[in-house]
């Protein structure tokens, strides 16, 4: 009777055991994960540079001479046109200057006419023997002195017709007046001054706002990968849902940094501006393409787990889990191309949800050191969160 009691109880033990490891295995909440399908897309791989929007025509302007503002005839952000009259300076003076070198210009014309006369004269005398070799020569001498004179004279005349001219100051090419720097009364510098070289006064400055371009200094390990005429796509910090296309236009053949900071070289990305939503000076970042395969097998970069020289996915079919080894092609930004180990429309999981349900977070599975680290096998079951 105790016998029987003994193996009673241990019937029931066994039975209590199995039920709970039973129990406990049918109610193991299932790994939750999220996946991506793998299907074609276009792979474009690149290397990306900050700079800055400027113009592709913007000058400086500044009076080749010295002298006070008469008059302005523009406003910052005027369109203005090649020709264009922005700056009248006072011109009383030189006017007067102008006045006086054309009327000593005229006398010396009209003395150089009375000495070839005399010159003729004397000629015709000394032929007939009624002038001496000294009036001759001295009649010659008087015709050289007044070609001289009237040389001179010219010359001082088209200096103050040239500065009077200066005196009207004109928009070198069409554009946006993108800076106004001086008002009426004011004197400005021209690049002579005192005998000696001056800084002259920067009156205005007008940029093209048609032909944009951005800026960038390329590192000397990637300007190899740039080319002229390479296609490149530009977004722009202050209109972050745009997306702008670029063309390298030029890359500058001598570096634009101390060696000290590093080498780089200043490269040139034509940019289009329809709109005119663009402007100098904004932080544009480029994305040059160095290469581009369409219509390629492709699927998330985070779906896959290095290791050591293998690289691993999971993918997941009607709640089981697989491993795969791929073999990778060209990476793009959030895309790569799998050249071998799926096909398209299978499901390839990118992320572990962690503690917190399908609302909290989640883990990357490229975030992982190994596949092993992820905890998923081949055969297991998980639940799959689009």
């Amino acid at each position: 009777m105790r016998n029987s009691s003994k193996k009673m109880a241990v019937i029931i033990c066994v039975v209590a055991l199995v039920l709970f490891f039973l129990l406990r295995y049918l109610l193991q909440e299932k790994i939750q994960v999220r996946t991506a399908e793998v299907v074609l897309g276009d792979i474009t791989q690149g290397i990306s540079y900050s700079g800055s929007i400027e113009s592709a025509r913007r000058v400086r302007i500044s009076s080749e001479i010295a002298g006070r503002v008469a008059e302005v005839l523009f406003e910052e952000l005027d369109e203005v046109v090649e020709g264009q009259a922005l700056i009248k300076l006072d011109d009383a003076e030189l006017k007067g200057q102008l006045t006086q070198a054309q009327e000593a210009l005229n006398q010396a014309e009209i003395n150089l006419a009375n000495a070839r006369k005399n010159l003729h004269r004397v000629k015709k005398l000394f032929e007939k023997g009624f002038a001496s070799r000294e009036q001759l020569d001295g009649a010659e001498q008087a015709v050289d002195v007044g070609e001289a004179l009237v040389k001179q004279h010219r010359s001082n005349y088209e200096v103050l017709r040239t500065r009077l001219n200066y005196t009207t100051i004109k928009a070198p090419l069409s554009g946006t007046v993108i800076s106004k720097n001086v008002t009426a009364g004011e004197i400005v510098a021209g690049p002579l001054a005192g005998g000696g070289i001056a800084m002259p006064t920067v009156i205005a400055e007008i940029a093209d706002l048609s032909d944009l371009e951005v800026h960038v200094n390329v590192d000397e390990i990637d300007v190899a990968k740039v080319v002229v005429g390479q296609g490149a796509t530009i977004a722009i910090d202050a209109l972050p849902d745009t997306t702008f296309r670029g063309v390298v236009k030029e890359i500058a053949s001598m570096t634009s940094s101390r060696r000290e900071m590093g080498i780089s070289y200043r490269v040139r990305v034509g940019i289009q501006n329809p709109e005119s939503i663009l402007k100098l000076g904004m932080t544009a970042n480029v994305d040059f393409i160095t290469r581009s395969k369409p219509k390629v097998l492709t699927v998330p970069k985070g779906s896959i787990i290095a290791q050591r020289d293998k690289k691993v996915v999971f993918t997941v079919n009607e709640g089981k889990v697989r491993r795969k080894e791929v073999t990778l092609g060209i990476e793009g930004e959030e895309f790569v191309e799998v050249t071998s180990g799926v096909s398209p429309g299978e499901r390839v999981i990118v992320e572990i949800i962690t503690e917190g349900g399908e609302n909290g977070g989640g883990k990357q599975i490229d975030q992982f050191a190994s596949s092993e680290d992820s905890n998923l096998k081949d055969g297991q079951s998980v639940t799959v969160i689009h």
